[in-house]
């Protein structure tokens, strides 16, 4: 069974703010984060910045996967990786 889309608008502003959401997750979980973006959204013909956000939001946090730290690295090595 494939799901069906239909297509969403975004502007340029949007478009940076759903690449800036994606960027801190691990490369693997990013196409899952914008696929689940892509349900939350479906079947709608707009999406308000105010809504958007939130999406983003609450799919950061279920998406995100802190990194592991150890207690060999010194906190600037530290710092570096989180970047």
């Amino acid at each position: 069974m494939s799901a069906t889309f239909r297509l969403l608008s975004f502007s340029d502003q949007q478009v940076d703010a759903i690449m800036n959401a994606a960027r801190p997750l691990e490369p693997v979980d990013r196409e899952p984060f914008l696929r689940a973006l892509a349900v939350l959204f479906n079947g709608r013909m707009s999406v308000g910045d105010g809504e958007l956000h939130r999406g983003l939001v609450m799919l950061q946090k279920e998406f995100f996967r802190p990194p592991e730290i150890n207690g060999s690295e010194a906190p600037r090595q530290l710092a570096r990786k989180l970047r």
